[in-house]
């Protein structure tokens, strides 16, 4: 008869606890947010996405500049790994950050 008492009330103590935790959590994590903004100054450096383009076909490097718009419309900054004839093609884009040159049985350069 006691023990089973004793769980009760540790049990329910758990219970509150936890509950307590998750309220509490609930009130510093939009605090926290709001403390610390991203800046560059403070090591953020932005979102970056690296497109890789191993085949060296138009057709595949034209669909991906829509992909490539929607992304730095999004905020990324885009950069793109793919061959001589991609390299130009992406050349004159100004959506598009960098573009890496890939020859096969190289390293990029």
């Amino acid at each position: 008869m006691i023990k089973s008492s004793f769980r009760k009330k540790h049990r329910k103590l758990k219970e509150n606890i936890r509950k307590a935790q998750v309220s509490l959590l609930s009130l510093i994590s939009p605090l926290k947010r709001a403390l610390t903004k991203r800046t560059p100054g403070n090591g953020f450096a932005g979102k970056k996405v690296l497109i890789l383009m191993l085949d060296d076909f138009i057709g595949d490097a034209v669909i991906c500049t829509g992909m490539a718009k929607k992304l730095h419309d999004a905020g990324y900054q885009v950069s793109f790994l793919g061959g001589k004839s991609c390299k130009n093609l992406f050349r004159h884009t100004s959506f598009i950050n960098e573009v890496f040159l890939y020859e096969k049985r190289r390293s990029p350069r």
